[in-house]
């Protein structure tokens, strides 16, 4: 539902569907009434795969509150805003300070890592609180400051490993550090962004990108983009030229 939002607030935006901020509004009627309280902080947040709410870009509560800011920009309805920040202040109070990270709150093995990629972890929480600077209100810009800086350190620290796709691989994170050094204006930033890029591409020479393959019988090639080789083209195409190329790991 998040996702339609914030899809028809780009066609709005392009000049299509004259009803289409109507319709983004029912969208995001719906996402306020399908908030859950945290057991452990009381926090109204969102639960997407697990009986609690959840934190993190593409499944967890980040995303939504992104989308609903979105919103926000448009309609000056307080009660988006102020659903945006409980859900930030959820995700606050459960972050690891031991981990420096976001727990995946989806039931999985106790002894799996954490994840630091857009769909799950730092990088997504990050790029959520990037897109909030300019819209946040005073009283909150600390706290949402604070989670951008933790989420940037964790993003940078967790480099080149694992698979290369947009959502959950390395490319994720470049994609968000480039939108980071740029929306900060942080030329430090862009050049770790473009760093890791290149010794993604320098590993994966004459092996071939990793991506995530899910088939049960035979390997086969990810085309798509948030898992595949489309996604890892577009962050590439961003790199050469992010005049041009949007970041769509904001949906926006």
């Amino acid at each position: 539902v998040a996702g339609t939002l914030q899809g028809l607030l780009t066609l709005a935006e392009e000049g299509g569907g004259g009803d289409a901020v109507e319709r983004a509004g029912w969208c995001a009627e719906h996402l306020l009434r399908m908030r859950r309280e945290d057991p452990e902080s009381g926090l109204r947040a969102w639960a997407t795969s697990s009986p609690v709410p959840e934190t993190g870009f593409a499944h967890g509560s980040s995303g939504i509150a992104h989308a609903l800011l979105e919103l926000y920009r448009r309609t000056e309805d307080a009660r988006l805003y102020e659903a945006a920040m409980e859900a930030f202040a959820f995700e606050r109070s459960v972050y690891r300070e031991d981990l420096r990270e976001w727990p995946d709150r989806r039931d999985q093995p106790a002894d799996r890592p954490l994840m630091s990629s857009w769909c799950h972890g730092a990088p997504g929480v990050g790029l959520s609180r990037l897109a909030a600077l300019d819209v946040v209100r005073p009283d909150d810009e600390p706290g949402v400051a604070s989670d951008l800086l933790l989420a940037l350190k964790k993003t940078s620290a967790a480099g080149v490993h694992g698979m290369n796709n947009l959502c959950c691989g390395t490319f994720g994170r470049v994609d968000v550090l480039l939108e980071a050094g740029r929306r900060l204006e942080n030329p430090t930033l862009e050049r770790q962004a473009r760093r890791m890029a290149d010794e993604c591409l320098e590993r994966t020479e004459g092996l071939g990108f990793v991506l995530p393959d899910y088939a049960e019988e035979e390997p086969h090639l990810r085309a798509g983009l948030w898992q595949g080789l489309a996604g890892v083209g577009y962050a590439l195409l961003r790199l050469a030229d992010p005049e041009r190329y949007p970041c769509i790991l904001r949906m926006a």
